[in-house]
């Protein structure tokens, strides 16, 4: 009787370890089929795009994403927010980007990265555009939106792109929002 009784036990805790694997497996199966899959197929007819992977967090969604040489780097990031935003529930909280940097883009991206942040913070794009201007042999560009400047720097085969966060910048400085009358 109480062999029995084990049996049956051991019969329940194997049914409900497949239940439970299964009810995993079809979870992650249609992620990947209704995620997943066409999200590649999307971010993929775009040639700018090497390789991308998302990553779930509790509070939104890490992006990271390998590109080629781009003209508009705002254009290619709206595109990749897009597509992700139709496929996921989540805000994205961050977007890394792998591009090919050399040295010398590095230490040019340092030399100007004081003109970047003032133009951040005080809002003002033309000293920052002069700067750009003055970088001799080196491709360079600021594109920018509401919440963010884009950042591209391009000599021969290397590029370096980055995203610059304004909005809080500008939030932080009052620079957004009326400020004292008084």
């Amino acid at each position: 009787m109480k062999r029995i009784k084990n049996l049956q036990i051991g019969l329940i805790v194997l049914a409900f370890c497949v239940t439970i694997g299964v009810l995993f497996g079809g979870q992650a199966l249609t992620a990947k089929l209704k995620v997943e899959d066409p999200l590649q197929r999307d971010l993929h007819q775009m040639k700018a795009i090497r390789d991308f992977k998302v990553k779930e967090e509790k509070d939104g969604l890490i992006v990271t994403i390998k590109l080629q040489k781009v003209d508009d780097l705002q254009y290619v990031l709206d595109y990749v927010q897009q597509k992700i935003n139709n496929y996921y529930n989540q805000p994205i909280k961050n977007i890394k980007i792998v591009d090919h940097r050399n040295h010398d883009l590095e230490s040019l991206r340092y030399q100007l990265s004081f003109n970047l942040e003032e133009a951040i913070v005080s809002g003002h794009y033309i000293q920052l555009k002069s700067a750009l201007d003055g970088c001799k042999g080196v491709k360079a560009k600021a594109y920018f939106s509401q919440k963010n400047m884009y950042l591209q720097l391009e000599k021969g085969r290397d590029y370096l792109y980055e995203v610059l966060p304004i909005h809080l910048q500008l939030e932080k400085n009052n620079i957004l929002g009326g400020g004292d009358a008084s």
